[in-house]
């Protein structure tokens, strides 16, 4: 993967309904060098899925990160799959570890009494030694009501987010005008999402993330995430903020294990940060986004 790769990835994320030509026009490529692209980056997995989902506020939740270590006498599939039955789970990854298992779970929940459930959940599986747990500073949207028109137009997209204008007007009976009207109506709401789910693990990548911990004296997250993007353009993807702990977990992708540790001491000589703890992702799992189900079960509703 290229910086060209990355930045396809990001635009996508941003609004996964963005033509072809819109992005050769931003990244200075043609319509046709994007379109292969981005097909590779789908036949390898690293692009998961597109999504038509609600935002976070739109279904009153925040993401969270939970770190949870066991004492290594589970079954990892076994294991994920008991993850997985609580519906609030998005994704589980197996982490590398020296002594015991460790998984990074990432979920959505809504409410304090859901993220105390949530934790108890963890807590109470076998085989599970300690749960850390932290709410994420993380894009909420906005909360707004859908109108019928744009539940029509949301009716084919959560299905086929990157349908075309032409197919979305004969799908819903509308003109392409009108269509075209509703889905900017859409994105300037901030209530729905059009973005990707990507697995940077794949394609024979390696996702890290560093849990980093830093001075509140010297720095801030704003100041940490800045720092990264500069030192680290290409490998530096996402950052998860805690937002109650001036804790980050920030998301690289490497194609050579030697990288990782160039990183780390890099990070860990920067004069704001106050420890540097790594987890290596050996396995993605990644499950449905709670606002894409809740999508369809209001669109189920007017039918």
């Amino acid at each position: 993967m290229d910086d060209i790769d990355k930045r396809i990835i990001l635009k996508l994320d941003s609004d996964c309904r963005m033509t072809y030509q819109m992005m050769a026009n931003k990244l200075g490529l043609s319509s046709t060098a994007i379109r292969k692209r981005l097909t590779k980056l789908l036949d390898s997995g690293i692009i998961d899925r597109f999504m038509t989902t609600l935002s976070l506020e739109m279904i009153d939740s925040d993401l969270i990160i939970a770190i949870v270590q066991t004492d290594g006498s589970e079954f990892q599939d076994e294991f994920i799959s008991e993850m997985r039955k609580n519906s609030s789970v998005v994704q589980v990854s197996h982490v590398a570890c020296g002594k015991g298992g460790l998984y990074s779970v990432f979920a959505v929940t809504s409410g304090v009494q859901a993220l105390s459930d949530f934790g108890l959940f963890l807590r109470t599986l076998k085989s599970v030694t300690n749960v850390e747990i932290h709410v994420l500073v993380y894009p909420r949207g906005k909360k707004v009501e859908l109108t019928n028109l744009q539940l029509r137009v949301l009716k084919h997209l959560v299905d086929d987010p990157r349908m075309s204008i032409a197919d979305l007007a004969e799908m819903t009976g509308m003109t392409a005008r009108r269509v075209r009207r509703v889905i900017d109506e859409l994105h300037e709401g901030s209530g729905i999402d059009f973005s990707v789910y990507w697995n940077l693990g794949k394609g024979g990548l390696t996702e890290i993330l560093l849990r980093i911990e830093w001075d509140e004296n010297i720095s801030n997250h704003e100041s940490v995430t800045d720092w990264l993007r500069k030192e680290y353009p290409l490998e530096f993807w996402t950052p998860f903020i805690s937002a109650t702990s001036p804790i980050m977990f920030a998301r690289f992708v490497v194609d050579k294990l030697e990288t990782i540790e160039s990183i780390t001491k890099g990070v860990r000589k920067a004069p704001f940060v106050k420890s540097v703890t790594i987890l290596v992702f050996f396995s993605n799992n990644m499950f449905e986004w709670p606002g894409v189900k809740e999508l369809r079960l209001r669109l189920e509703e007017i039918k």
